[in-house]
C-alpha cells in the first residue's frame, strides 16, 4: 500500500515541499489521534473521524482545514473496486457537508464585527502586549548555552514579531540570515527574515502565505527596534542550527511546525492569563487602528451594516 506522501506526490504535483509536509502531516495526525494508520479509515468510517474532529477542533477555521486537506487526500486515492469507489464519494460528501458548515459559522461570525465570548475573555490590550514583552524579556539569560536558554529568547522574539507583523503561521517556515553583499539567494520556498548589520535593519520576505496568489511576494520592514534582539538571536542560534531555521522546536532539534508555533504562541498568552492565537491577534491588530463603536454608530444612521460600510462606503 502506498504512502500517503506517495499518494501526494503522484496526484498533487504542484505541491511544494512545504506544502506537501502539511497535507502529509494532517492526515497523519488525524490518523494518530485514532490509533491507526491505516488511511482507509477516512472512508470506511468517515462518521468516527467527523466526531473525532469536533472533538479535538473547536475553532471552525481549524476544523474546515483539517477536513478539507482529508477531502484533497481522498480524490487522490486510485481505487479500482466499484464498492469502495461509491465509499469514498459517499466519505467526501460527508466530509464537505461539515467544510460548509463551518463556512457558514465563519461567515456569519465575521458580518456580525462583534466579538464572541472567547475573543472577548482573551482579548489583549496595548498594556497586555507590553506587559507581556516585558515578561518575555526579562526571561532571556545573559547567555545563551542550553536548548532551554534558547527558548526563553525564541519566545520574546517569536511574540515581538507577531506583535509587528500580524502575521498567519506562515513565520514557521521562515529562515532568519545576514544580509551579504551580494543579494542573497532567497529560495521561493521559504519565507525570510534578512539582517543588515550596516543599517541595523531588518526585513520579512514573505514568501509562502495563503494568499499569496492574490498579493504575490511581499517585503515587508520590520520595526528597527528589534533589530537587536534579533541580532543577538540570529547568533545564539547558529549554535543549534545550521539550517537558519527562525523558530526551533523546544528541544532545538528541529524547524518548528505550523501547528507547534500556534500552540506556542497560545502558551505566551498564558503568562497573564489570556489564551492567545494567531488569528485573534490579526483581529485586535486590525481592531487597534479602526474606531469599531463610530464604525458601528455610523453605519446604524446610514441603514446599511458594518461589512457594507468598511467594503463599499470606506476609502483611503
Amino acid at each position: 500500500m502506498a504512502t500517503i506522501e506517495e499518494i501526494f506526490k503522484k496526484h498533487k504535483k504542484s505541491l511544494s515541499p512545504m506544502s506537501l509536509k502539511q497535507y502529509v502531516n494532517t492526515i497523519n495526525g488525524v490518523l494518530g489521534q485514532l490509533k491507526t494508520d491505516d488511511y482507509k479509515i477516512l472512508y470506511k468510517n468517515p462518521q468516527e473521524i467527523i466526531k473525532k474532529l469536533r472533538e479535538t477542533y473547536d475553532n471552525n477555521n481549524t476544523l474546515k482545514n483539517k477536513t478539507a486537506s482529508i477531502i484533497s487526500f481522498l480524490k487522490c486515492l486510485e481505487i479500482e473496486s466499484p464498492k469502495d469507489k461509491k465509499e469514498i464519494n459517499e466519505a467526501i460528501e460527508r466530509y464537505a457537508d461539515l467544510v460548509d458548515i463551518c463556512s457558514s459559522k465563519i461567515h456569519k461570525a465575521l458580518i456580525k464585527n462583534k466579538k464572541t465570548e472567547e475573543q472577548n475573555e482573551n482579548w489583549m490590550s496595548v498594556d497586555d502586549y507590553e506587559n507581556l514583552k516585558k515578561i518575555l524579556m526579562d526571561e532571556i539569560p545573559n547567555t545563551i548555552n542550553t536548548s532551554k536558554d534558547l527558548i526563553k529568547i525564541r519566545n520574546a522574539v517569536l511574540f515581538h514579531l507577531y506583535d509587528d507583523i500580524p502575521s498567519r503561521l506562515d513565520m514557521a517556515d521562515a529562515k532568519i540570515l545576514y544580509k551579504t553583499k551580494a543579494s542573497p539567494k532567497l529560495s521561493k520556498e521559504f519565507n525570510y527574515i534578512v539582517l543588515d548589520k550596516t543599517d541595523k535593519t531588518a526585513e520579512y520576505y514573505l514568501n509562502k502565505y495563503k494568499t499569496e496568489g492574490t498579493y504575490g511576494k511581499k517585503k515587508i520592514a520590520i520595526n528597527s527596534d528589534l533589530y537587536d534582539l534579533l541580532d543577538k538571536y540570529k547568533k545564539a542560534l547558529a549554535k543549534f542550527n545550521k539550517e537558519n531555521w527562525l523558530f526551533l522546536n523546544n528541544n532545538a532539534t528541529d524547524k518548528l511546525s505550523r501547528n507547534n508555533l500556534g500552540i506556542t504562541y497560545s502558551n505566551l498568552g498564558k503568562k497573564i492569563g489570556k489564551k492567545m492565537t494567531a488569528t485573534l491577534n490579526r483581529h485586535i491588530k486590525v481592531s487597534q487602528n479602526i474606531d469599531m463603536d463610530k464604525v458601528h454608530s455610523l453605519a446604524d444612521k446610514m441603514g446599511h451594516s458594518v461589512n457594507e460600510a468598511l467594503k463599499v462606503y470606506a476609502k483611503k
